[in-house]
């Protein structure tokens, strides 16, 4: 339904407009479970108390497929687990409203619009009570004046609000937050393996959330033309407040080995949960007021040096501000003496040191040559651009100490017929008290408070730590920039056909990736052939032949600290990322009459770099940045697209009603094929008998390899494994390897099918 109504009176118009929309993609009393694919009969709890091995509530079931082990008394004729097709509800509800005033006065226009969406969506889960409701409302509201100062400048203001929120803290309907992530595996219940999530809402920070993100921004432009020299001068200032609590991290996400131990209430594998480490815990405060910013000068010059030839030339400065936190509840990892391995924990006011000296200048040119008959146009240039950065890699130092605490405990895969949690685990297993996800019971096992480190307490003492993770920032993490340049030609060789055909290359300086400092020197864990290395505990004990450190050892003379063990991993931001992008880019384009036009684009180009993404996975060895360097995740090699637009003839050129309405119609389609994205073949295994960079993390790259991959493979062949004898393609890879055969691999990368 959408409705619009406009008037206009004594230089002024108003314009409202109203639309709401409707969808329903599936229906949300839908039934969950339609068909089964498979469904296994493997275990059976021990109940009776005079069975010899009678299993009690709590009691663990030890791996095995004997009787009394993971499979308890074996098929008992009831399904245990299955793989079904499920049909899950969704519903999507949404309104929008638009409004905007025109007001004109003399040399000065007005305008004020507004933009509202109100969104209700409700995810449905396996089950109802993983239902999950989310119905965020956005608002944009912009004030504009454009002041005409003479008949050769103008000058245009415009300041922008705009706000995103959401609460889902008070579950409705079915939704139960009450109910902790359960996930669990299995490899002796006949093929379970390891199913992941198996009960509970997804977890994340963010589910439940209460979320409210405002921004206001600034922008002045003065358009000024003198002689042949068209000016533009301008500001921008943007300011965001991020209000967020993103409390979904109390909900504890447990995991079970076994599908016996999960419906014995056998606990656990693995916890891992977010607490208050204040001494008496409490419940957790994870509401932050994240403040960011961006500030911008620019002046530019289009100088029309020749009736056939524009020179453009422009320099902007930016500024981004660090990351602040307005309440102060904000702490980074500060490097000690001995740098990184005895840094420690520290409240701080600013995350890192300001960066001011961004200065971009930027160059361009077009130029028609007269002996083309200005057929032909020559475009380039060339500038510097300042990447803002993006603040998901520093925000979440929300979860640091000693405001929060992310405790994760594992990995217990077989404690021994115990009752409940293991020993020295820590884990308290249960539910919530309500629907609610604040409404679990502290664990007074993660509550004796912080050590002068910023470490979490193990004991009241605090003669022992419980390792958690930590994210900070460098003293100085200075601006990403990328130098662009381009190179066009655009010709028309024949009446109604035109050809585009250039070159667009960048390289990339300063990005960034977040990397484990505990994992970023190697040596931790490399081979304990004489029984010397103490495991991941910071301490380079042996070098990679399996020498032990010492004075007859010139590669390690001593034993040496690579990282600091009183936490677990210490993701630290590091600006060193470079990447490069080329690209020839082609495009022939054809206008037939009566307003059919065809047109083709080709782009072959190249995207290196030594990490991708700012934030997530792993580099395999973070080291020695090159020997990750490769192409790029998302490098796209090959990309056509051909596409085909016709302007229906009917009403066309009238200036009536009816001409506006109906009149003006385009139809087209667009066909697009490219190459597929390249992949790493890695090692999957996380025994450190053959950790090669010995930095206790897994995956690893290869030592070689020599071929056997699957030339252009199906979907089906992908889905199988291009690698039809992964031991003959990479050898070494199998266990044991001879020792002093560690060290970096090759980075293989291939296309795969799209």
């Amino acid at each position: 339904m959408a409705t619009s109504r406009s008037s206009s009176a004594a230089g002024a118009k108003f314009q409202v407009s109203i639309r709401s929309s409707l969808r329903f993609l599936r229906p949300r009393a839908w039934p969950r479970i339609s068909t089964a694919t498979k469904e296994v009969d493997c275990c059976s709890l021990i109940t009776n108390p005079s069975d010899p091995n009678f299993h009690p509530l709590g009691m663990w079931y030890q791996p095995g497929t004997g009787t009394g082990q993971a499979i308890g008394n074996g098929r008992d004729g009831t399904t245990d687990w299955g793989i079904y097709d499920l049909q899950i509800p969704h519903s999507s509800n949404a309104d929008q409203f638009n409004g905007r005033l025109d007001y004109t006065q003399g040399q000065n226009q007005f305008f004020y619009s507004n933009f509202f969406v109100r969104l209700d969506n409700r995810d449905g889960g396996n089950r109802p009570l993983e239902d999950v409701e989310l119905a965020p409302h956005s608002w944009v509201q912009t004030v504009g004046w454009t002041r005409t100062l003479s008949n050769v400048m103008v000058n245009e203001a415009r300041f922008n609000f705009t706000r995103w929120t959401f609460d889902q803290f008070q579950p409705s309907g079915t939704t139960n937050y009450g109910i902790p992530q359960i996930r669990l595996f299995d490899f002796d219940a006949n093929g379970l393996g390891d199913p992941g999530r198996m009960i509970g809402i997804g977890r994340s920070s963010t589910t439940p959330g209460r979320l409210a993100q405002n921004t206001f921004a600034f922008r002045d432009t003065v358009n000024w033309v003198r002689r042949n020299h068209g000016l533009k001068f301008g500001v921008d200032i943007a300011r965001e407040q991020n209000n967020n609590n993103e409390g979904g991290f109390v909900r504890p996400d447990y995991q079970f080995r076994g599908l016996l131990n999960f419906a014995n209430d056998a606990c656990c594998f693995f916890e891992e949960v977010a607490v208050n480490p204040t001494p008496g815990g409490g419940l957790l405060d994870s509401q932050r007021y994240f403040r960011t910013a961006s500030y911008s000068l620019f002046v530019q010059d289009d100088w029309k040096l020749r009736p056939n030839l524009t020179i453009n030339l422009g320099l902007r400065w930016e500024y981004f501000p660090p990351l602040n936190e307005s309440k102060g509840l904000m702490s980074n990892y500060i490097f000690g003496s001995q740098g990184f391995p005895n840094g420690s924990v520290q409240t701080t006011k600013q995350l890192y040191s300001p960066d001011r000296n961004n200065f971009g200048p930027r160059i361009g040119f077009a130029y028609s040559p007269e002996i083309w008959a200005h057929k032909a146009v020559l475009r380039g240039g060339f500038g510097v651009l300042f990447n803002r950065p993006f603040n998901t890699e520093f925000s979440n130092i929300r979860q640091n100490t000693p405001f929060s605490a992310q405790v994760g405990s594992c990995c217990f895969f077989d404690p021994g017929q115990i009752n409940g949690p293991p020993p020295g685990s820590g884990m308290l297993y249960g539910i919530g008290s309500s629907a609610s996800a604040s409404s679990y019971a502290p664990n007074p096992n993660f509550a004796f408070g912080l050590a002068p480190d910023g470490a979490l307490c193990g004991n009241a003492a605090c003669d022992s730590v419980i390792k958690v993770d930590i994210y900070g920032a460098l003293p100085h993490e200075p601006t990403p920039y990328v130098y662009v340049y381009s190179l066009q030609t655009e010709l028309e060789p024949f009446r109604n056909w035109q050809v585009n055909i250039g070159y667009q290359g960048s390289r990339s300086r300063k990005l960034v990736r977040t990397i484990d400092m505990n994992r970023f020197r190697p040596g931790d864990t490399w081979p304990d052939i004489n029984g010397l290395n103490g495991g991941l505990d910071g301490i380079q004990n042996n070098t990679a032949d399996g020498v032990p450190c010492g004075p007859t050892n010139p590669a390690c003379p001593a034993p040496v600290a690579v990282g600091n063990n009183r936490f677990a991993r210490v993701f630290i931001p590091l600006p060193d990322v470079n990447a490069s992008f080329d690209a020839m880019v082609a495009q022939l384009t054809h206008k037939l009459s009566r307003g059919l036009t065809f047109s083709a684009l080709y782009t072959w180009s190249h995207t290196i770099d030594t990490s991708s993404y700012e934030i997530g996975f792993q580099q395999t060895d973070p080291y020695v940045q090159l020997i990750n360097k490769g192409n790029s995740d998302y490098d796209v090699r090959h990309n056509l697209g051909i596409s085909a637009f016709y302007e229906l003839p009917f009403f066309r050129g009238r200036h009536n009603f009816l001409g506006a309405a109906a009149g003006g119609w385009t139809i087209g389609s667009i066909l697009s094929k490219h190459s597929g994205f390249p992949f790493t073949a890695l090692i999957g295994s996380c025994d450190p008998n053959i950790d090669r960079n010995g930095d206790g993390f897994c995956p690893d790259m290869p030592g070689s390899y020599t071929g056997g991959k699957i030339a252009n493979p199906t979907k089906q062949q992908w889905e199988n494994g291009v690698f039809p004898d992964p031991a003959a393609s990479f050898p070494g890879v199998s266990n044991p390897i001879t020792a002093g055969n560690f060290g970096p691999g090759c980075r293989c990368r291939w296309g795969r099918p799209q």
